[in-house]
């Protein structure tokens, strides 16, 4: 029995031995067959006359070496939305223009040794060095420095021999600003609208500042939020020096929220090698494209990805659709139809989701509604209810998002009319039924007889006298009238409240107002959710603009596209003329692509306003303006019924303008300290 035993606990470790050789052997074989897959970028197109979302995402797929896997087709993706399979359109390797923004670290930390002989400062000079062999001409990079302080060391530039020097010019010294310093990372690159975009963000440490308290005023989840707004979308690729103080779960995990990857250099030597591959799994990316008929709003992508007999899953990635209103088209009856008997109004439509109702005008006269959610609505039309005559029939449709699409033809109604004759070749009678029919002679018509110029003239002429006689002494009133008019002598009248803006967003040319003549109009030209060429007209008086409909925040205008602030731009009138400020949005205005200044841009005909990142609007005057008289410099500010009334003084009169106290207060707060609107 001791020797079974002693046997038997012999056995039990050669087995876990055994086990302890053959799992990571497992774990390796595993890993050997994965494939590394991640979305990096999501970018959504709303294709109005179709209805649907063109979605283009930017995949990149490595080897477990972090080697970029070249070659694949559309044969070897699939892609998901929401769970559900889609059918790709084309899959392609990315060839637009690259944008990447270089963040790195220059605190204090990286002017000592490291355990292999290297200073940090030095070795990252030689990483973005080592870049330019992997990155094309005409790629764009931006370098930002951080530590106690983050320093824009140069703007977006083709001239990588400028970022190479910008590169050594750094200094160790200071604390280390992580987060503030990705954040300003993520809205430099947010600046490139369209195309390929990534940040590389390099640290030694962690966020850190004195007395041992966060250096940054933004926090982790700020950086991966802004980073994933529709719109922005900026994948962030971490290098974190190996030490005991570097944020490595931190790193890890901006990189894996963002799209992008996460690696740890054990030494500073090994930094260009790092920088290196990561670039070049930048330059060998996938674009894979598809078309979603879903719902607007939030959806999930996933994608897999084969090569042979490796594979990958990627994590899913959110994205938004646009709002795309519904496109009906009238099927029954057709185009200068003739109809005289009962019909049911036909019509197929395209939509994003579930119909409220259906509206049939005729010449702009409600005359039947039907709330039934269908894309093919039927609503009966009796032509004997109306007067015979031709029509112009509309038909207005609304979706689940109460948004309009309609479609109009003209008819002709008659009661009793016969149905329209059928078209094509008259029908042939066989020679065996033919039945002659004696011909039975006509009568000639009485010619009529044809009468000269002269003539006509002779028997119209009283007629034509008398007209020009009549016109020669109404032109001789205008023109006395016109002399003996007095010279108009201006009147004051006391400055009055603007009504309140009401928005109408279904409406293509939206007013601001309804009290008085619009003077000016904007003009969408790019936009996330608003098709191109909506406006808004302009009257005389202030105008707001923002993403929120909320009462709180007042806007006249409101543009829901993501980059836009819920309290963004303010377009104020004074003596005939318009200004464009900002009011501390988190993206900032531009007219013509430069910041406007903090005292307000004046506007012109065809100046293009920049409403954060991916939205433009273009000014137009609609009426001739006067130039207006030169007035003294402000001069009092009262309160008048909760209002600040501002006085202008002049030689010989005074002018007063309402403005309202919140956008006072904000376009005077704009300088250094002033606390910005970034919601």
């Amino acid at each position: 029995m001791m020797r079974r035993g002693r046997y038997s606990g012999v056995l039990a470790v050669l087995a876990l031995a055994v086990v302890v050789m053959i799992l990571p052997a497992a774990s390796i074989l595993a890993q050997e067959g994965k494939l590394d897959v991640r979305i990096n970028i999501i970018e959504v197109e709303a294709i109005y006359d179709r209805v649907v979302n063109r979605v283009r995402a930017v995949v990149s797929v490595v080897d477990v070496h972090g080697k970029p896997v070249k070659g694949l087709t559309i044969e070897d993706f699939e892609l998901a939305e929401d769970g559900e399979g889609m059918e790709l359109i084309s899959v392609e390797p990315a060839a637009d223009v690259m944008e990447l923004v270089l963040v790195l670290d220059t605190s204090g930390s990286m002017s000592y040794t490291d355990r292999s002989g290297h200073v940090p400062i030095e070795e990252i000079k030689k990483a973005v060095l080592a870049l330019k062999d992997v990155l094309a001409e005409e790629d764009e990079v931006a370098l930002i420095t951080f530590s106690t302080e983050v320093v824009h060391a140069l703007d977006f530039t083709y001239d990588h021999n400028a970022v190479i020097n910008a590169a050594n010019a750094m200094k160790a010294e200071g604390w280390t600003c992580l987060y503030d310093a990705a954040y300003r990372g993520v809205e430099k690159a947010a600046q490139r609208q369209r195309g390929r975009r990534a940040l590389i963000l390099f640290t030694d440490g962690f966020d850190e500042g004195p007395d041992d308290k966060p250096c940054s005023i933004r926090a982790l989840d700020e950086v991966v939020q802004i980073a994933n707004t529709p719109g922005i979308n900026v994948p962030i690729y971490t290098v974190g020096l190996e030490s005991k103080s570097v944020a490595r779960r931190e790193l890890e995990r901006i990189a894996l929220e963002t799209g992008g990857r996460s690696v740890i250099a054990p030494t500073s030597g090994e930094l260009s090698d790092l920088f290196v591959t990561l670039a070049e799994q930048l330059k060998n990316q996938y674009v894979l494209t598809y078309e979603s008929s879903s719902s607007a709003g939030p959806h999930e992508m996933t994608v897999k990805a084969e090569d042979g007999e490796l594979f990958g899953d990627s994590q899913a990635k959110s994205f938004r659709n646009h709002k795309i209103p519904p496109v009906p088209k009238i099927v029954l009856p057709r185009e200068g139809e003739v109809v005289g008997e009962p019909i049911e109004v036909t019509v197929e439509t395209l939509s994003q989701c579930a119909m409220a109702g259906t509206q049939l005008y005729l010449n702009d006269e409600l005359v039947s509604e039907l709330k039934v959610d269908t894309r093919r609505p039927k609503i009966p039309l009796d032509p004997a209810d109306f007067e015979s005559g031709t029509y112009a029939m509309r038909v207005v449709v609304f979706d689940c998002n109460d948004q309009p699409g309609e479609d109009s033809i003209n008819v002709t109604l008659q009661a009793g009319a016969p149905p329209p004759e059928a078209t094509g070749p008259p029908a042939t009678v066989p020679a065996a039924a033919e039945t002659l029919v004696p011909t039975v002679p006509r009568a000639e018509p009485t010619p009529t007889p044809t009468l000269s110029l002269f003539d006509r003239l002779k028997e119209w002429w009283p007629l034509l006298l008398a007209l020009l006689i009549g016109f020669l002494g109404i032109m001789a009133f205008l023109l006395l009238r016109r002399r003996q008019r007095p010279a108009p002598v201006p009147a004051y009248a006391p400055p009055v409240a603007p009504p309140i803006a009401v928005p109408a967003p279904a409406r293509d040319d939206v007013t601001m107002d309804v009290g008085a003549s619009p003077i000016a109009r904007i003009i969408v030209k790019e936009s996330l959710t608003l098709q191109p060429g909506h406006k808004w007209s302009l009257l005389p008086q202030d105008c707001r603009i923002g993403r929120s409909e909320n009462p709180e925040y007042n806007n006249d205008v409101v543009i829901e596209d993501d980059p836009i602030s819920r309290r963004h731009c303010l377009i104020r009138h004074v003596d005939g003329y318009f200004y464009a400020s900002d009011l501390g949005s988190r993206f900032g205005t531009t007219v013509n692509g430069q910041p406007v200044p903090p005292d307000g841009q004046r506007l012109e005909n065809g100046d293009e306003i920049g409403l954060g990142t991916r939205t433009v609007v273009v000014f137009n005057y609609l009426i001739p303006r006067a130039e207006p008289e030169p007035v003294a410099d402000l001069d009092v500010t009262q309160d008048v019924g909760g209002r600040d009334r501002v006085i202008y003084k002049s030689d010989d009169e005074i002018t007063m303008v309402d403005d309202r106290p919140d956008d006072i207060d904000r376009l005077h707060g704009m300088g250094d300290g002033a606390k910005r609107d970034w919601d």
